[in-house]
């Protein structure tokens, strides 16, 4: 099972050099949001997935394995996510495919952009 560890939003945010007040706004929460979330160490999987996006990091990044070791930066992780319910799964499945017909629209446009 993996566990989250949403300290590392922080962690990443200053390193970064990322407020919360511009990672909420990317995000369309508030800051005392972000706060929040990283103190109780829960969020939605929607949520997790768009801060995650707003950082530029793979999800991935916010959960250590049943092992005990962190995940590494390529996303690859051993194991599988644990989910709270069907709903969250299902809006995980959701928010990835969104992501997904996002990049493909970027990439259209860029290869449009090369062909010129």
């Amino acid at each position: 099972m993996n566990k989250a560890n949403l300290m590392k939003i922080k962690k990443i945010a200053e390193e970064k050099g990322i407020t919360f007040k511009w990672l909420a706004n990317q995000v369309g929460i508030s800051q005392s949001a972000i706060s929040a979330l990283i103190k109780v160490n829960s969020t939605s999987v929607e949520t997790l997935i768009k801060i995650a996006d707003a950082l530029k990091e793979p999800v991935t990044t916010f959960f250590e394995t049943d092992y005990g070791t962190e995940n590494s930066n390529n996303g690859i992780v051993g194991g599988d996510f644990m989910v709270n319910s069907q709903k969250e799964a299902g809006l995980a499945i959701d928010a990835l495919i969104q992501q997904l017909k996002v990049k493909d629209e970027q990439i259209k446009t860029l290869l449009k952009t090369l062909n010129k």
